[in-house]
C-alpha cells in the first residue's frame, strides 16, 4: 500500500494542474448568459476556498494563476458591489470576500463592503437551514464580526450531525448538508482562534464509514471525497479505509486528468449544492460543451485539490486520535457491500438482498458492522402489515393501470421479492451474529 502523504501530494499536484489549465472558466466577470454567469460566480466562490486553505496551511505554489484572479477580482469594485445588489445571494458572494479578508489580502472598500453587508437586515430576513447558518457564521467569523456570528454549537445540535441521517434511506443532499457542517465546525482543520477546538458531537460519526461506501459504489467522488475528509476530522474513518480511498481517487485522476464529477441532473444539477436556494443556474440548453464538461468536473477536482492538503496536514493526528481500527479489506471488498447500501438506497429490495447474501460470510461485514447491520435493518423495516416485504403503492397502481389484476402483482412480484428478503435477513443474521 503505498504511502498516504505521497498519495495526497500526487492527487494535489494532478487536482491543481486541471485546475489551473482552465482558470478562465472561473472568472466570475466573464460575461455569459444569466446561467453561465451563476456557474462561473459560485465556481469562484470555491476556488477562493481553496486558494485560502491553499495560503494558510503552507501548501503554496502550484496555484499562482488561480491565487493571483482571486486576489484581483475579490478587490474589484465590480465584483463586491454584487453583494450589495444581491443581498439575498450572501452566500454566494461574501465567503469569497471573507477569504481573502482573513488573509490580510482585501483593500478598505471591499473590507467596508462586506462588513457593511455583514449588518444589514436583508442578511439575516432569510430564513435558512442550520448548515447555510453555518456557513453565515463562518463568514463572520473570518471576517472578525463575531458578534453577528450564529452559535456554532447551537447550530451544530440543529444539524444532522446531532441527528443523524440514515445511511440507506438519506438523500445525497442530506450528505452535502453533514460534510458542510463539519468542514466549518473544525475550519477545514486549520486551528483559529474563533472556531471549536473540540470535534462535533459524535452522534453522526458512526454513519460516516457507511455512507461513504454507499457513494463511492456509486462512483460519486464528489461527495465521497467530502465524507472522506469529513471523517477524518471527526476521527472516525480507519487510516486503511482512507489510504484505499486515496489509491482509487488517485488512479482515478491519473487515467482521466481531472477527478469525475457526478452525472448532472435534467436542470443540469449533481443533486446535492447548499447553495441551490440562493442560484439560478438551470438553463443548460445555454451552456455549449466545453462548459458542460468544466461544469461536472470542476467541483469534485477541486474537492480533490482541498482533501490532499488537509489530509496530508492533519494525517499523523489523525492516525494517532481516530477511533477506527484498520482491517485487512481490499477496495473491491468495501465496494462490494457499498453496493448493498447503494441498491437499497435506489429501493432495489430484490438486488440488494441478492448482494447481502453474497457478502454476508465476507469479512467486511467485519470491517464495517454498522453498515453491514444497517443494511439488515433496512430490509426488517420494509416487512409491512399484510406480512411481505415492500411498500409498492405506486408500482402496483401502474401495473394495474396497464389492465392486469392487482392479485398477479402480489403473486408475481411481491411473493418472490418477500421470500428473497426472508432469506437475506436470515443469512446476514445469522453470519452477523456468529462472528460477533
Amino acid at each position: 500500500m503505498q504511502n498516504t502523504k505521497h498519495l495526497s501530494r500526487e492527487l494535489q499536484q494532478q487536482s491543481d494542474a486541471w485546475l489551473v489549465s482552465h482558470d478562465s472558466k472561473f472568472d466570475p466577470l466573464v460575461y455569459g448568459t444569466p446561467p453561465q454567469r451563476q456557474l462561473r460566480r459560485k465556481a469562484f466562490g470555491e476556488l477562493t476556498m481553496l486558494v485560502y486553505i491553499d495560503r494558510v496551511l503552507g501548501t503554496t505554489g502550484t496555484l499562482r494563476p488561480l491565487s493571483d484572479l482571486v486576489l484581483e477580482r475579490t478587490n474589484e469594485h465590480r465584483y463586491y458591489e454584487l453583494l450589495l445588489r444581491n443581498p439575498s445571494q450572501f452566500r454566494l458572494y461574501a465567503p469569497s470576500l471573507a477569504y481573502v479578508y482573513a488573509l490580510d489580502e482585501l483593500d478598505q472598500s471591499a473590507s467596508d463592503t462586506l462588513s457593511f453587508a455583514i449588518n444589514q437586515e436583508s442578511t439575516w430576513s432569510k430564513e435558512r437551514k442550520p448548515c447555510q447558518l453555518m456557513d453565515l457564521s463562518h463568514v463572520c467569523k473570518l471576517s472578525e464580526q463575531g458578534e453577528r456570528s450564529p452559535d456554532m454549537r447551537t447550530l451544530i445540535e440543529l444539524s444532522n450531525q446531532y441527528n443523524p441521517p440514515d445511511i440507506i434511506e438519506s438523500t445525497l443532499k442530506m450528505a452535502y448538508e453533514l460534510t458542510h457542517n463539519i468542514f466549518f465546525w473544525h475550519h477545514f482543520g486549520v486551528d483559529h482562534p474563533a472556531y471549536p477546538s473540540v470535534p462535533a458531537p459524535e452522534n453522526a460519526n458512526d454513519r460516516y464509514p457507511g455512507l461513504l461506501l454507499r457513494y463511492l459504489a456509486d462512483e460519486n467522488y464528489d461527495i465521497a471525497l467530502e465524507l472522506l475528509l469529513s471523517g477524518v476530522l471527526q476521527r472516525t474513518l480507519s487510516p486503511v479505509t482512507v489510504q484505499l480511498v486515496l489509491e482509487e481517487v488517485t488512479g482515478v485522476i491519473n487515467e482521466h486528468g481531472y477527478v469525475p464529477g457526478p452525472q448532472l441532473d435534467d436542470d443540469g444539477v449533481s443533486g446535492g449544492d447548499t447553495l441551490d436556494d440562493e442560484l439560478n443556474i438551470d438553463e443548460t440548453d445555454h451552456l455549449d460543451e466545453e462548459v458542460t464538461s468544466w461544469r461536472q468536473h470542476y467541483h469534485t477536482t477541486l474537492v480533490a485539490a482541498v482533501v490532499s492538503r488537509v489530509l496530508r496536514a492533519e494525517w499523523d493526528d489523525f492516525v494517532a486520535e481516530t477511533q477506527r481500527e484498520d482491517h485487512d479489506c481490499s477496495y473491491g471488498e468495501l465496494i462490494s457491500l457499498g453496493h448493498v447500501l447503494r441498491v437499497f438506497g435506489d429501493y432495489d429490495l430484490e438486488e440488494g438482498s441478492q448482494r447481502l447474501i453474497e457478502i454476508s460470510d465476507s469479512r467486511v461485514s467485519d470491517a464495517f458492522p454498522i453498515a453491514f447491520t444497517s443494511a439488515i435493518s433496512f430490509l426488517e423495516r420494509q416487512r409491512n402489515q399484510r406480512g411481505k416485504y415492500g411498500y409498492w403503492t405506486d408500482e402496483r397502481l401502474l401495473f394495474t393501470s396497464k389492465g392486469s389484476r392487482a392479485e398477479s402483482f402480489d403473486e408475481d412480484l411481491v411473493a418472490p421479492v418477500s421470500e428473497l428478503c426472508e432469506t437475506a435477513i436470515r443469512e446476514a443474521t445469522r453470519s452477523h451474529e456468529h462472528r460477533h
